[in-house]
């Protein structure tokens, strides 16, 4: 009866989630801003005419078919299916990145309900279905919408791991994994940072030989999964590109004069070391020279180079100039303020939550560890608050957990509704 009771409102949630995104998305541009909001809708016109990934900017501006691998392929393959279906227009794919935001509202539910109980998985979910953090990306067609569903999975299944390593446990870990990585290729690094620890300090997993079946059990799968992508780059071309090589863009446009003093500090711009640039060959080649400038900037610029990681911090955790370039992503000056300061609301709440789910002896350190990841992330890449969404997931989970002890305080007894109170 608990279960049913747990399904039932995470439905009315999920309603809210999407009543909520439907007026954010009715409300939103038809105009995207140029950037990868325009090259995800792009791309996915391209893919849906049957002509692959190609670098949106050279086919439709210049009619050339050069290869792309600079974002992964997950968001822009799902927008493209809306696409060979008849929905090409933004508001087709605003509509399409509603909708996965949604699906994530569902999985966060049960994510809170794995860490901490059912009413927990229930306010995470609300919040997840309110907060501007969780949202404020799908009528952009950015694919952060869609990292909120992988990711919010792959932690989802985490959990389940540390309760149950059976072995499906071992094979959904490397699945989940494989799919945030090909929302965002950076995902792939939480193999290191949360799987490996998750087999290792498993009370329930005995002797040495059984954590690493686990690892290799989820590496194989996930490389797998990985493969057909990997295997299409490695013979598309003439420079070794892996998975993606979106790295060397970010490499250039983050390490040039603008981005290491001034206004721009710790941010980025697209124009950096692209000066007498040659935009008609083979990506990879292209991108080897930009991001051979970026690295050489870089190096002749190692003093500076502190400074300017503390300041992609602060641009990340928005704490340095969080309203220096409002607006400039599409998303309203009232949508900007109102996210940061929810974010700043989420971060402080979502602190409380982690202290209290230790002294609970609750399992938190998968959540708590995002803090760091995208920290390092940000100081390493760029000050973008978009490379931040792991934390906004796991900040959306932890925030529920001090809500749900206020409410437990002042009604100690009562069934609010039949709002399940354990899992």
């Amino acid at each position: 009866m608990e279960r049913r009771s747990f399904i039932r409102w995470l439905v009315i949630v999920a309603a809210i989630g999407l009543v909520v995104r439907l007026v954010v998305v009715a409300l939103a541009s038809r105009d995207l801003a140029f950037g990868d909001g325009l090259w995800y809708h792009s791309q996915a016109q391209i893919i849906a005419d049957g002509h692959g990934y190609l670098s949106p900017g050279q086919y439709l501006f210049k009619g050339q078919h050069l290869a792309t691998a600079e974002h992964p392929p997950l968001f822009p393959f799902l927008l493209a299916i809306v696409s060979w279906f008849g929905g090409t227009s933004v508001l087709a794919h605003q509509l399409t990145g509603a909708v996965l935001g949604v699906a994530g509202v569902v999985v966060v539910g049960f994510l809170g309900r794995a860490v901490a109980g059912a009413r927990v998985g229930l306010i995470a979910a609300l919040i997840a279905a309110i907060s501007p953090t969780m949202w404020r990306y799908d009528a952009l067609v950015l694919s952060e919408g869609l990292l909120v569903l992988t990711a919010a999975l792959f932690l989802f299944v985490v959990y389940r791991f540390w309760d149950q390593p059976r072995p499906i446990h071992g094979v959904l870990l490397g699945a989940t994994l494989a799919l945030a990585t090909y929302t965002r290729a950076e995902m792939v690094f939480l193999g290191l940072v949360i799987v490996v620890p998750v087999a290792v300090w498993n009370p329930r997993i005995s002797g040495a030989a059984a954590r690493v079946r686990v690892i290799a059990t989820a590496a194989v799968i996930a490389m797998l999964f990985l493969a057909p992508w990997v295997v299409r780059n490695l013979t598309t071309f003439e420079r070794p590109v892996v998975f993606s090589n979106n790295q060397d863009s970010v490499i250039a446009g983050a390490n040039c004069a603008e981005m290491y003093s001034g206004p721009g500090i710790g941010s980025w711009v697209p124009g950096c070391n692209t000066a007498h640039l040659t935009q008609h060959g083979d990506q990879s080649v292209v991108f080897e020279v930009v991001r051979r400038r970026g690295l050489t900037y870089m190096r002749n610029h190692l003093s500076r180079l502190p400074v300017v990681m503390v300041a992609r911090v602060g641009r990340e955790w928005e704490v340095f100039r969080p309203f220096q370039d409002i607006a400039s992503d599409g998303r309203t000056d009232q949508l900007w303020t109102v996210s940061t300061a929810t974010f700043w609301v989420l971060a402080i709440a979502g602190g409380v939550g982690a202290v209290q789910l230790r002294g609970a002896r609750r399992l938190v350190w998968p959540l708590a560890v995002m803090a760091p990841f995208v920290t390092v992330l940000a100081a390493g890449t760029y000050g973008l608050v978009r490379l931040r969404m792991p934390l906004d997931i796991a900040l959306v989970v932890l925030a529920a957990v001090p809500v749900e002890w206020l409410i437990a305080r002042r009604y100690p007894s009562r069934d609010l509704a039949g709002l399940p109170t354990d899992s």
